[in-house]
C-alpha cells in the first residue's frame, strides 16, 4: 500500500457489490496493488487491477508476482487520460482516490460507463473540490508537490456528469473527515 489505510479499507469499500468468482471486476486505482490483492484474496473473485502510474504498476504486477497472485489480481498500466476499457465487460469497477488525476473526466466516466455490463456497478472515491472552479492556497500547495497535475472536479460537476451519462449515483457521500482520521492514524504508524 502507498496510501494511508491497510487493506481493510478497499475490502470493505467494495463490500456493496456483493462480489461473487462469476464477476468480472477491474481496480482503476491499483497503485501498488495491495486493494487489488486484499479484494481478490478476501472475496476469492478474479480483478484485474490498473493503474495510470506505469512504474507503479510495474512494481504491483511484481508483488502479486511474489505474493501468488499474477493470475488472480494481475496490475497493468492504462492512460487516465484517453481510458481504453473493452465494451460491456466488468460487472463491478471501482478506484479509490484516482480520478482527480485524469484532465478529460467526461471522456474517462463516458469510457467507464461504456465498460460496464447492463447491471453494472461503480464505486469510486475520490478528492473534490467543494464547489466548481474553487482554489485555495492548499490547493495550489497540493499541485506543487504532487508527480502529476491535479484536475479535481466537484461533487456537483461529478454528479452532474454521472447523471448525464445515466450512471444512476446512489450515495454521494462526503468522506473527508473518515479519510483524514485514516490518514492521520495510518502516518502514525510510519
Amino acid at each position: 500500500f502507498c496510501e494511508p489505510f491497510d487493506k481493510t479499507y478497499a475490502v470493505d469499500m467494495v463490500k456493496p457489490f456483493a462480489l461473487n468468482e462469476k464477476m468480472s471486476i477491474v481496480d482503476l486505482g491499483a497503485r501498488l496493488g495491495g486493494g487489488t490483492r486484499a479484494v481478490a484474496e478476501r472475496y476469492k473473485v478474479w480483478i484485474t487491477g490498473m493503474d495510470p502510474d506505469a512504474e507503479y504498476a510495474k512494481a504491483a504486477m511484481q508483488f502479486s508476482v511474489k505474493a501468488g497472485a499474477k493470475s488472480r489480481a494481475p496490475v497493468i498500466a492504462y492512460d487516465i487520460d484517453k481510458p481504453a476499457l473493452p465494451a460491456a465487460r466488468y460487472n463491478c469497477l471501482f478506484a479509490l482516490e484516482t480520478f482527480h488525476r485524469a484532465k478529460d473526466k467526461r471522456r474517462l466516466y463516458t469510457n467507464i460507463a461504456q465498460a460496464l455490463t447492463v447491471q453494472g456497478q461503480v464505486l469510486f472515491t475520490d478528492f473534490v473540490l467543494r464547489e466548481p472552479g474553487a482554489t485555495s492556497g492548499l490547493l495550489e500547495a497540493w499541485k506543487q508537490v504532487e508527480p502529476f497535475q491535479p484536475h479535481p472536479w466537484s461533487a456537483a460537476e461529478t454528479a452532474k456528469c454521472l447523471k448525464e451519462l445515466r450512471l444512476d449515483a446512489r450515495v454521494d457521500e462526503d468522506m473527508t473527515e473518515k479519510y483524514r482520521r485514516l490518514a492521520l492514524f495510518g502516518w502514525q504508524g510510519c
